[in-house]
């Protein structure tokens, strides 16, 4: 009985595609057909030295790296990571992170990767938020390509502002040691880590996580992201 009144509402107050804002209709999409098709793509999961590889140079040494989507203030990428981040938007995280998977899963560039690791929030700020985006993309990833999620291995010990109106340098300060290994880290010697965040700017929180990860012997490191402004 309760499926019969959830199905009939969903035909008369519809979910709405929160990239566009019409009414879906098709049940259990999270985009609708049109606005899933015409998403900026980078490619770049196929593209050696593409530009957020570049922004590493000199920085940290890391495998490969990709984002899914470009990003622009005011386009429909933005509004999707603002529906994930300020509207909860959990099942959109996990859909856009299997259309990520999808495309790691298809170029041989990010064979024989070991587990995932969705860059951390602070505990508080998790406590705050009530949920990690970059986890929820994981899961999204992991879904799609069976490569595990490993959420104990990288900690956030340090609670930083937002990095949304510093400048480069000013980012690099805010996560400097904002991050720290766990025990046992023996067990994840010689692995191949891909680490997650929702969207690449300057990359200063993702070379703050790269420098722990490559303290343990013999790890390599390849980064993925939603979204790129690079």
């Amino acid at each position: 009985m309760r499926k019969y009144i959830k199905e009939l509402a969903a035909i008369f107050f519809p979910e709405t595609c929160p990239g566009c804002k019409k009414p879906l209709y098709t049940h259990n999409r999270i985009l609708c057909s049109f606005c899933e098709t015409d998403l900026p793509f980078t490619y770049y999961q196929d593209m050696k030295d593409n530009t957020i590889e570049q922004a590493f140079w000199g920085r940290v040494n890391i495998e490969n790296a990709t984002a899914l989507l470009f990003y622009e203030k005011h386009d429909i990428v933005q509004k999707l990571l603002h529906s994930i981040k300020y509207h909860t938007h959990k099942d959109l995280a996990i859909r856009l992170g299997e259309l990520l998977g999808d495309q790691i899963k298809s170029s041989y560039r990010f064979n024989g990767i070991d587990a995932i690791i969705p860059v951390p929030l602070h505990k508080k700020k998790l406590l705050k938020r009530g949920f990690n985006q970059s986890y929820l993309i994981a899961k999204g990833i992991s879904l799609s390509t069976g490569i595990p999620v490993k959420t104990d291995l990288l900690l956030r010990i340090k609670n930083t502002e937002s990095q949304t109106k510093k400048s480069r340098t000013e980012r690099c300060d805010n996560v400097k040691k904002a991050f720290t290994i766990s025990r046992n880290i023996e067990l994840w010697e010689n692995k191949h880590f891909i680490i997650i965040d929702d969207v690449i700017t300057t990359g200063a929180t993702l070379e703050s996580c790269i420098v722990e990860l490559l303290t343990i012997k013999g790890v390599k490191v390849s980064v993925a992201s939603i979204a790129t402004v690079l």
